[in-house]
């Protein structure tokens, strides 16, 4: 049964326009999840919640999607991410 990945982030629209935007980042129907490597990190932000840091890169390698940041890094299989807009 495929399942779902979803990143809770703030994007950054485009890099000359520093604004962000709250939303989830989803991984739907997901039918492989490999956790590569996992980091127990946590940062606190300027609102005072807990923060696992950033996605600096998110590639596709063969049939899987790879993101990689400071809270680790996992191989998805399964359909296209999308940006989904909170509020």
């Amino acid at each position: 049964m495929p399942g779902r990945l979803t990143f809770k982030l703030d994007a950054v629209l485009t890099p000359e326009n520093q604004a962000y935007a709250a939303g989830n980042l989803v991984f739907g129907d997901v039918t492989r999840l490999e956790w590569i490597k996992k980091s127990h990190n946590q940062f606190t932000d300027a609102t005072g919640e807990v923060d696992l840091g950033n996605i600096d890169i998110l590639r596709i390698d063969a049939d899987a999607f790879v993101a990689e940041g400071d809270w680790g890094e996992v191989r998805i299989i399964g359909s296209q991410p999308r940006f989904e807009l909170d509020g």
